[in-house]
């Protein structure tokens, strides 16, 4: 915390120290050469002195002369050690040492010789030899360093002085931080003292305190909005809350009201489908066949309008519950082939059913299976002009069953599929001009299949087809022997017996039995609607249930009875 003051402090500290010791080295560098140039210089000039001498004195014999001068060199140059003067084949004339002991160490010492040269004949007399002491150097650096030593206790004490000066300043902009960071506009917890100094601290401290002040006028402010806002969202709520119970209600009310409109209009329609039929086995002329074709054709698509409203109605108001019963798949899927295979054979579509499993027995329900399937196929074929419709079934793992349609139809678009499931909705207007339909289909099995506990998916691509899939998890049951069939029956009918079955249960069940028979034997079917309706006042259930079992199998059809495996 704090890292800039240090940042500063070690800045400048490290700055003026190295241009200090910059300065110093420069300057002890250049007070060095000027001596050493300096003694260079004075040592040329002693040689250059005495060597003259000391030859005019050897060539004139007087020995004693120029022993007198050099001693008095000596004496007045205390920087000389020694003197030592050689003939010319080394032999020692004269010798002068000032401390023999120091001569042995000769760090920091100069050396420096000449040859005496006879001024007459200029022959070689003999040859002079210096050493000079580094005494007058070691004063110069001792002195140096002193002067060093000065300044940098000067600048240390300045440097002191500075640090003194940047702490107490970064003081201030330290409690001034720790206030910003302690501050809470709720709490109005920062001092608002304004700084009396006129430098960038004291500019900045009256700056900030004058946002605080900004700050907590816009805090309270927007405190007022707050519980303004909270208040008016309470009461919104409290009011949507209302709303909501009262659509809830009205929407209960709906379904309520749509189930029963439409058990109420499901019989008349069937007694219209039915007197239909009778009339079109009449003699009739073209005209007169061809109202009545229309007259079935627009009955049986109000009954599967009806009765997809009924079904969407009940999974609505979670009245639609799935049942648990064992049945074969294979039968399933060759009542759903038979009742599909028709409709493609119209439009001629190639249509095959690939089951691939060696299972076959589960429990589940399978009405609402084979709805489901009959949903989609039927689609499909709607949805195909040209190519072909496929159904595949098979067993992935933990008893978990896929179902998946394939056609080469019109197909959709991304967009259309995120809608797609949702109720009375259909790819786009045309295709509900072009195709019909309620577009409750879909949305119908999407529910059935997450109702079984499964999930729908859905893979198109415009021009080329679409692949509706879904899997559903299946119990796996064994074989029942023929014996265990019946008793199962049985015990089923006497179940159904004690729980009498509403009329509209009744409806329902005939509707969607009824529809099965006449899609696959459409003249089989004929007499079979004047017979349903006089069972339907039957009020025993186990002899309901007896009776229409026998007139399914009377007229010859086995895949009804199948079908009927889902209730009995």
């Amino acid at each position: 915390m704090f890292k800039f003051e240090y940042k500063i402090i070690i800045s400048i500290i490290v700055f003026t120290l190295f241009i200090v010791g910059a300065q110093r080295y420069q300057t002890s560098q250049s007070i060095m050469s000027q001596f050493m140039q300096a003694k260079k210089e004075k040592n040329e000039l002693l040689i250059t002195t005495v060597v003259p001498i000391v030859s005019l004195n050897l060539s004139l014999g007087l020995d004693d002369a120029y022993k007198e001068y050099l001693k008095k060199i000596t004496t007045q140059n205390s920087y000389i050690e020694s003197i030592r003067l050689v003939d010319m084949n080394e032999r020692l004339i004269y010798l002068y040492e000032r401390n023999a002991e120091t001569l042995w160490n000769k760090d920091g010492m100069s050396y420096a010789h000449a040859n005496v040269i006879d001024n007459l004949t200029g022959d070689k007399l003999a040859k002079i030899e210096f050493l000079f002491s580094s005494k007058d150097y070691e004063e110069i650096v001792e002195k140096n360093t002193s002067v060093s030593i000065e300044i940098l206790l000067a600048t240390l004490v300045l440097l002191g002085t500075f640090i003194f000066l940047v702490k107490r300043e970064f003081r201030h902009l330290k409690k001034l931080l720790k206030n910003v960071l302690k501050y809470s506009p709720k709490e109005n917890n920062f001092p608002l003292q304004k700084s009396n100094h006129s430098d960038e601290f004291g500019l900045i401290q009256n700056a900030i305190i004058s946002m605080v002040l900004k700050i907590n006028s816009y805090s309270q402010e927007l405190d007022m909005l707050n519980r303004s806002l909270e208040e008016k969202v309470e009461t919104r709520t409290k009011e949507l809350e209302k709303e909501k119970d009262r659509v809830d209600e009205l929407l209960k009310i709906k379904s309520k009201f749509i189930a029963n409109i439409s058990h109420e209009i499901r019989t008349p329609i069937n007694a219209i489908i039915g007197m239909t039929h009778l009339v079109s086995e009449t003699d009739l002329d073209n005209k007169q066949r061809s109202f009545v074709d229309k007259i079935e054709s627009a009955s049986k698509s109000l009954l599967s309008i009806i009765n997809d409203i009924l079904d969407i109605s009940k999974i609505e108001a979670q009245k639609l519950h799935i049942e648990s019963i064992d049945f074969d798949m294979n039968e399933l899927l060759l009542s759903v082939r038979d009742i599909i295979e028709y409709k493609a054979q119209e439009k001629e579509l190639a249509f095959d059913i690939v089951y691939e499993s060696q299972e076959s027995y589960y429990s589940g329900d399978a009405l609402r299976i084979s709805q489901v399937l009959l949903n989609l196929l039927n689609n499909a074929i709607k949805f195909t002009q040209s190519g072909s419709v496929s159904l595949r079934v098979e067993e992935l793992e933990d008893s978990i069953v896929s179902f998946r349609i394939k056609d080469s139809g019109i197909g959709l678009n991304q967009e259309d599929i995120e809608t797609l499931f949702k109720p009375f909705t259909q790819a786009d207007d045309s295709t509900t001009r072009k195709y019909g339909g309620t577009g409750l289909g879909l949305s119908i099995s999407k529910e059935l299949v997450e109702l079984m506990g499964g999930k729908m998916d859905v893979v198109s691509k415009v021009d080329e087809g679409s692949e509706f899939s879904f899997v559903i998890k299946l119990q796996k049951v064994k074989k029942p022997s023929v014996q265990k069939r019946r008793v199962a029956k049985k015990e089923h009918l006497e179940l159904s017996a004690k729980e009498k079955l509403s009329s509209s249960k009744r409806d329902e069940l005939f509707t969607q039995l009824y529809e099965a028979a006449k899609s696959m034997f459409p003249k089989a079917c004929e007499p079979l609607i004047n017979e349903i309706e006089k069972y339907k006042l039957s009020e025993d259930d186990e002899e309901f249930y007896k009776k229409i079992k026998g007139l399914f199998r009377r007229y010859k059809l086995k895949e009804i009875v199948v079908l009927m495996e889902g209730y009995l």
